[in-house]
């Protein structure tokens, strides 16, 4: 159970469905970059609290540093390459608490979201490199989704299909 200084927040939420049902507190943020993609479709109940890209968390939330990050079925960012997750990575730990729990969710087919994906950036040696000049570890690992997570309907990039994601992987990052 969190405790009421904890924050977390949902990046590239799409319709922010996950972040709606899951995210606790009230201080929570639910993003989502393209504001226009996420607000034609307005037979959707739409959730996003804030239209702001990964790239400008860390200058939106000043004052805020959170400690849980979810990513649900990301596409176009996420862990493709090493050089698109030391971006997105760098900006998560700019906007983080020092200890903070990165959760991605997706199918294991999306290539920017797969445990096996991720796995192979958390080895690149230029990844693990950042980690160790900010003093940092981390640890990934695979884990189950509840009942509830796969009940959820989660959308494709697109706004318009739904898709169904089947793997959650965790990454812890604490100090060293």
């Amino acid at each position: 159970m969190m405790n009421s200084q904890e924050l977390e927040i949902e990046i590239g939420a799409g319709f922010g469905h996950y972040g709606n049902k899951f995210l606790r507190g009230d201080d929570s943020k639910i993003t989502e970059p393209d504001k226009e993609k996420w607000t034609k479709n307005t037979s959707i109940s739409n959730y996003v609290t804030d239209f702001v890209g990964h790239g400008q968390i860390g200058e939106t939330f000043r004052d805020k540093k959170f400690n849980r990050f979810v990513m649900c079925n990301p596409y176009e960012y996420g862990f493709q390459y090493a050089s698109q997750a030391l971006d997105l990575l760098k900006n998560i730990i700019a906007s983080a608490d020092r200890t903070v729990r990165i959760e991605v969710i997706g199918h294991k087919l999306n290539r920017f979201a797969s445990f096996v994906s991720i796995k192979t950036i958390f080895n690149d040696a230029e990844v693990k490199s950042m980690f160790q000049e900010q003093g940092l570890k981390f640890e990934v690992n695979e884990v189950e989704m509840t009942d509830a997570e796969l009940a959820l309907v989660y959308y494709q990039s697109d706004g318009q299909n739904a898709t169904k994601p089947n793997q959650k992987t965790i990454i812890h990052v604490e100090p060293q």
